[in-house]
């Protein structure tokens, strides 16, 4: 059942009036017969008393007994007249509920009759104590809109509103309750046919400029303090934080008290983020997974995307859950400093390769933390599994699973089985996932497919935050690399780490704030490669077994330092993308990229073909899978992507 709350203004009035008016002007060219004049006398007598049920009456009987009036002429009857042929309204299931002042309460007696005439079987009126000119009186108007909707809502009712009537400061202030509260707002022009429903705007609110700014917001007027008051703050709050419309995919109860206990939790683990001179992995990097995914449900084919992939009911509910949990979860490896007796705190090359097996082990190490420990073990599981295999070197299959003598592999390998005591295996072969069942392992395939995906897509300008974090970020790097250079002992290096600290050194002194952009991580990147910095990082570590306090310092230092260095190109790349948005219709997916332009800083056309390179190669990986799967006996009826790779293509659209 829906309610529709219902504003009141004088429209009905005012229509009265304008065909008293109408049919005065047609006269007053003839002679004016008596019965006019006493029309016209009583109606100015009535207008200078400011008594409007009076003028109301005598309006009503000069409109009836000259055949002019009809309750269409009321804006509140004649738009839910028109929610009713639109099929948004139903007269037998729905309730209205007039919302007056007292100057209208008369009016509403005869509103209420009218539909009930109409068909209408549950209709109510409540008044309000405000007045137009008095600011400060709407106060009462905003706190009944709140007090109605958290009465029908705790009774499982959709609220929507109906703005029509009433003056224009009533109209703004339903739509600024409809953004806050995320209750549909209907409106109806006059002479229109046509009801608008007011669309909810593609931005948020900064939470944190909002609890700033609060105090002067209140004190504006007594409106503005009933706007901004603990309650409606902490729906505002309650919104942002549920951005992605979490709730609205859930049925109440079970997946969805999960997330919302937890979600304000996950979104700040970020906070401990031990590599912040990457670009960012916090909670604006989830949000935009799950804007995307939103975009690919809102596209053309978006309806059929649960089709496709035979979803539907108690599965359904676990695909989303594990999909909005791993999109906030799978990045939280990179606040490990210390896991079990390894402490990594200092080498951030360690933390960004292996983030995804740090992630494994803090979904486990920290239920209590993360709120994990209400789920079944069975889900449990399957987010460590998405989290663990979001990171495309680790394959869904053999198709795609990486398979090198690399020393980084063989420490990923060790590191893996230390601290989770799983092995280095495709997702299908792993020993947790071949004990779920089959409809929990075909999930957990198509959501980290999915994660893969979306996360391969997160390339755009904002994940460096803006221009000018961008250039500080920049800058403070080149000072924390300024000061581990002086840390440095240059006697005890071999000659190729001598070599590259000398040369990053060298590189630095040129380097300016306003000059940022003109530092070249490119050429230490590939002087780090031939030195071999970070492998022989990993050959100590797989030697001593994992002893990493046995690790010299000088290779902390100068690993820890190339670290630093080579993510101004990183910073690059994703700056010169302004945005990649993934539609899909019915000639398959685009995923489109669009750039930016008219900045040196933000300049840089090799960065822009890497991601589009990156995207297309993820998508080739997870059709290999799909091949893969195809000719298994087990999961040859799994469908990964709800579209079809063959149609799949990345464009770069340039400017804008």
């Amino acid at each position: 059942m829906r309610v529709f709350i219902v504003t009141v203004g004088r429209s009905y009035l005012t229509n009265l009036e304008k065909k008293f008016q109408e049919k005065l002007l047609e006269v007053c060219a003839k002679q004016m017969p008596e019965r006019y004049k006493d029309y016209l006398e009583n109606y100015m007598n009535l207008k200078a008393a400011r008594d409007e049920d009076g003028l109301m009456e005598h309006l009503e009987k000069v409109c009836q007994t000259e055949k002019l009036f009809a309750y269409g002429d009321s804006a509140e009857i004649s738009t839910l007249k028109s929610l009713c042929e639109a099929n948004i309204l139903n007269k037998k299931s729905d309730r209205v509920v007039f919302l007056h002042n007292k100057a209208l309460a008369e009016l509403c007696k005869k509103l209420e009759k009218e539909l009930r005439r109409m068909g209408f079987e549950d209709v109510k009126s409540l008044e309000c104590d405000y007045r137009i000119e008095d600011l400060d009186s709407f106060k009462d108007l905003w706190m009944k809109l709140r007090d109605l909707y958290k009465r029908y809502t705790n009774e499982k009712m959709e609220v929507a509103i109906v703005s029509t009537g009433g003056y224009k400061l009533i109209t703004s202030l339903v739509y600024i309750f409809s953004l806050i509260y995320g209750v549909r707002a209907f409106y109806h022009h006059e002479g229109t046919e046509k009801v608008y429903d007011l669309p909810k705007l593609p931005v948020n609110w900064d939470y944190v400029s909002l609890v700033l700014q609060s105090a002067r917001l209140m004190g504006l007027s007594r409106l503005t303090q009933a706007i901004f008051e603990a309650e409606d703050v902490n729906e505002i709050k309650k919104r942002i934080m549920y951005g992605e419309p979490v709730l609205e995919r859930f049925p109440a109860g079970g997946y969805q008290d999960v997330l919302i206990k937890n979600l304000p939790t996950w979104q700040n683990l970020w906070i401990g983020d031990l590599i912040p001179e990457t670009v960012e992995h916090s909670k604006s990097h989830s949000k935009r997974l799950l804007q995307r995914f939103d975009i690919l449900l809102s596209s053309k084919m978006g309806e059929r995307f649960f089709e496709r992939l035979a979803l539907q009911g108690e599965e359904k509910e676990k695909f989303l859950f594990y999909l909005y949990a791993s999109a906030y979860l799978h990045d939280i490896g990179h606040t490990v400093f210390r896991a079990g007796t390894y402490d990594f705190s200092e080498l951030p090359e360690v933390i960004r390769e292996f983030h995804n097996v740090l992630t494994v082990w803090a979904l486990e190490n920290w239920k209590g933390l993360l709120g994990l420990n209400e789920l079944g073990p069975d889900d449990l599981t399957a987010v460590k599994l998405v989290s663990l295999y979001h990171r495309k070197k680790m394959g869904l299959t053999h198709a795609t699973h990486e398979r090198s003598n690399k020393v980084s592999k063989s420490f990923g390998e060790k590191l893996l089985r230390t601290l989770i005591g799983w092995r280095d295996v495709p997702l299908v072969e792993n020993e947790a996932f071949r004990k779920l069942d089959k409809s929990t392992q075909r999930i957990v395939l198509q959501v980290t497919a999915l994660l893969k995906f979306l996360d391969e897509l997160d390339v755009q300008a904002d994940r460096v935050v803006d221009d000018n974090y961008m250039k500080v970020r920049l800058y403070r790097t080149k000072i924390e690399s300024e000061h581990i250079i002086e840390k440095i002992d240059l006697s005890v290096l071999p000659e190729e780490l001598k070599d590259l600290v000398q040369k990053i050194k060298s590189t630095l002194n040129h380097i300016t704030l306003e000059r940022i952009e003109s530092l070249n991580g490119s050429s230490v990147q590939e002087l780090s490669k031939r030195s071999k910095v970070h492998e022989r990082v990993y050959e100590h570590l797989l030697q001593s077994n994992l002893d990493i306090s046995s690790l010299p310092e000088y290779l902390k230092l100068v690993s820890k330092l190339v670290f630093k260095i080579v993510q101004f190109d990183h910073f690059r790349k994703h700056a010169s993308v302004q945005a990649v948005i993934p539609l899909w219709d019915e000639a398959g997916l685009t995923v489109r990229i669009y750039t930016e332009h008219g900045n040196e800083l933000l300049s840089n056309e090799a960065g822009i073909k890497d991601c589009k390179d990156e995207i297309e190669k993820q998508i080739d990986l997870l059709r290999k899978d799909q091949e893969f799967l195809r000719q298994s006996q087990e999961f040859a009826d799994v469908d990964l992507l709800a579209f079809e790779f063959s149609d799949a293509k990345v464009e770069i659209v340039k400017g804008g």
